[in-house]
């Protein structure tokens, strides 16, 4: 009983360290699958142009009236740091 007791321990050990490697990779795997996201294929200045329309309707018949400027702003600044660039790189939206 010992013996298998034994085993059964270093088993146990055995998949804990394969799930741990598993996990490792899934993250990896979706931050890969994120790079290729169609988003990233939209040129800076269209995206730029999106923030803007969508700053202006702020509170207008109802679309996103919870946010106010500042809010709208700060929230697109932490989607991505892609999205951080591009609004920080587009003085209208400030």
């Amino acid at each position: 009983i010992r013996q298998l007791d034994a085993e059964i321990a270093r088993l146990q050990h055995v998949v804990a360290s394969l799930q741990q490697r598993r996990n490792v990779l899934e993250r990896f795997k979706n931050q890969e699958k994120s790079l290729f996201a169609p988003i990233r294929k939209l040129p800076d200045d269209l995206l730029q142009n999106l923030f803007l329309v969508c700053q202006q309707h702020l509170g207008r018949d109802g679309f996103i009236d919870v946010f106010d400027r500042n809010s709208f702003v700060r929230t697109i600044t932490q989607i991505c740091a892609y999205w951080r660039f591009i609004a920080y790189s587009c003085p209208q939206i400030w």
